[in-house]
């Protein structure tokens, strides 16, 4: 109903904002560099990304992590009692916006694997399973937390793809470089 949508609505605005501040941030520093060290065909460039997927990932842990465990709590606080049940919803979104946040280095990457095929599959693919969990949240379990908590789940179980896929293929192309480098020494 449109109460719940109120409520998933604010959620999202808040637990967003820093997702899209963050999210910026490393696009604008990390994109230049993962792109200048792919370019030049360096093996730096597989650590460059691990290290800031670990990074951005720890960072993910603690922002989100204390909404995870107390995203009710905090909601009521500072947004009032009418809000609490966008606080139980911040809970699941939180998981899932941590993994968005963990996987912005692997994302910024993508254009230079040329990977933008994959991620147009991706969309397609997360616009149907999402609309499915919804459904199957709200019309067999007849609860819109259930809906929420399994829309979240298949968003980490797409960022999880993303980042799979993104190593995958930066580690592929670094072996190319060394048989590209063993096979023609300067």
């Amino acid at each position: 109903g449109s109460a719940a949508a109120g409520q998933y609505s604010i959620t999202v605005l808040v637990l967003g904002a820093p997702v899209i501040l963050l999210g910026q941030a490393v696009g604008e520093v990390f994109y230049p560099k993962i792109t200048a060290s792919i370019t030049k065909c360096s093996r730096a460039a597989v650590s460059l990304m691990f290290k800031a997927t670990v990074v951005l990932s720890l960072l993910s842990l603690i922002v989100f992590g204390i909404i995870v465990w107390f995203g009710p709590e905090i909601f009521v606080l500072v947004l009032g009692k009418e809000w609490s049940t966008a606080g139980k919803y911040s809970q699941w979104v939180a998981v899932w916006l941590a993994c968005v946040l963990a996987t912005r280095a692997v994302l910024a990457a993508f254009p230079v694997l040329r990977l933008q095929s994959y991620m147009l599959l991706q969309e397609v693919i997360s616009i149907i399973l999402r609309s499915a969990a919804l459904i199957i949240g709200l019309k067999y379990w007849q609860s819109d937390l259930v809906a929420i908590a399994l829309f979240s789940l298949v968003g980490v179980v797409l960022m999880i793809a993303l980042a799979i896929v993104g190593f995958w293929k930066l580690i592929k192309e670094s072996n190319t470089w060394d048989e590209t480098i063993i096979s023609n020494p300067k």
